[in-house]
């Protein structure tokens, strides 16, 4: 190993032309700058086909040469997924965040954007990487969740756009019916787009500076992906209103309408935040994918009867209806109850 190491040293430190890249018959001394550059061309293609088996393992490496390990299930572990140019997305034992990223630009939903959303939320859904985890929150970084939709890409190619919004569409269906508790905590202006974001999520949570809208028939457009999910959730009467008007409405009325469930002061919002994400953990995770599962299940209509009763007679034989009645016996707290030390603050929004 120290002989591989000299000559890798020796090689990072050969001059340009030097022998061991000529042609030439070897001179005094070549065969050693020989053996360091193949040495260094071996230690080159082997780190990089180390680093793609850890990305696959579930490591990401930093600038700084740190690596995080992927959480693998243990509360409190830390997982940074693989790197986002729009967003963020980072684990902590039973609680992921993802935040939009893009402040510059009012985190507009470019068609990066949506498609990375689409690939974070996916890989919270399908991957068992991801399987304790409970509740998600959707953050924004900056002063403004979200300003709906990004105009310039509707420069782009018919058929690209076309691509890009069946991704919007899938977006929203993945984060509706997330088995996770999703969690929205909005700052700012959540308009077109950020106003449906908020819509399919489970809890949203506003600060006082929070204001939501439809200005798209104002730009002669349509809020067309979003409609059914504000539809469900402000009803046909109030959606009809501002989808005509466009009028903006504060977090007084989102929270009157139903569109909000919660709000306070800005500086606020990450107790608020912590206070819900509580409750939440108080639930069984299995239970909790139950609930979600159950409720777009009824909603869809038709006859759910056996649906209903086989669903409650295997949560009610199951370990954790066990291990609740116990818990509840014995005046303790469940074994999935946990306390979330880590607050997500969100620093950077101020």
């Amino acid at each position: 190993m120290r002989q591989a190491s000299r000559y890798w040293l020796a090689a990072k430190a050969a001059p340009t032309g030097c022998a061991c890249a000529s042609t030439k018959p070897a001179e005094a001394g070549s065969r050693d700058w020989l053996v360091a550059f193949c040495f260094l061309e071996a230690a080159q293609a082997a780190f990089a086909a180390a680093r793609r088996g850890a990305l696959s393992c579930g490591f990401s490496f930093s600038r700084q040469g740190k690596s995080h390990r992927d959480y693998a299930g243990q509360a409190g572990d830390t997982m940074s997924m693989q790197r986002f140019e729009t967003i963020t997305l980072s684990v902590k034992g039973p609680v992921a965040r993802v935040r939009l990223n893009r402040p510059d630009a009012r985190n507009a939903l470019s068609f990066a954007m949506v498609e990375e959303l689409l690939a974070c939320f996916t890989a919270l859904r399908d991957d068992p990487t991801y399987r304790e985890v409970r509740a998600v929150l959707l953050c924004a970084n900056g002063k403004t969740f979200c300003a709906g939709g990004d105009l310039r890409d509707m420069t782009r190619p018919t058929e690209e756009q076309r691509e890009a919004l069946a991704k919007m569409d899938a977006l929203l269906q993945a984060i509706n019916q997330a088995p996770q508790v999703i969690i929205t905590r909005v700052q700012g202006a959540a308009l077109g787009g950020g106003l449906g974001l908020v819509c399919v999520s489970d809890i949203a949570i506003a600060g006082y500076s929070a204001s939501f809208g439809l200005p798209e028939a104002q730009l002669g457009l349509a809020p067309a992906l979003i409609s059914p999910y504000v539809l469900a959730r402000l009803g046909f009467t109030r959606t009809r209103e501002l989808m005509l008007t466009g009028v903006r409405f504060d977090y007084l009325a989102a929270h009157s309408w139903g569109l909000i469930q919660h709000y306070c002061a800005d500086f606020e919002l990450d107790a608020r935040v912590r206070a819900v994400l509580r409750d939440v953990l108080r639930a069984a995770p299995e239970a909790l994918r139950a609930c979600k599962e159950l409720l777009f299940t009824v909603a869809a209509g038709g006859d759910t009867l056996d649906y209903r009763v086989v669903l409650l007679e295997r949560l009610r034989t199951g370990e954790e209806a066990r291990q609740g009645a116990a818990a509840f016996l014995r005046k303790q707290p469940a074994p999935w109850v946990i306390e979330h030390k880590d607050d997500f603050d969100d620093a950077e929004d101020e």
